[in-house]
């Protein structure tokens, strides 16, 4: 998926099922996941992303993203 606009510092962009193996190596490792309460697994982590992508969808994130961007722009 495209990024949703970006500015010179930042690019946002809605999460996909491409992200799993990078999102494994965050929750892999200790000192980015000392706060948070639990460590996914994979399966777990499948499931998650397919919710954030269901709850994207329903919500029409993408617009809002393009429209926080153009905020932070101004």
């Amino acid at each position: 998926m495209e990024a949703c606009n970006d500015t010179k510092r930042l690019q946002l962009r809605l999460i996909t099922m491409s992200d799993i193996d990078n999102l494994m190596k965050i929750f892999f490792n200790s000192i980015s996941m000392q706060y948070y309460p639990n460590v996914k697994i994979k399966d777990e982590e499948i499931h998650w992303i397919e919710h954030i992508i269901d709850t994207q969808n329903k919500f029409d994130l993408h617009h809002f993203l393009q429209e926080c961007l153009q905020i932070l722009q101004c």
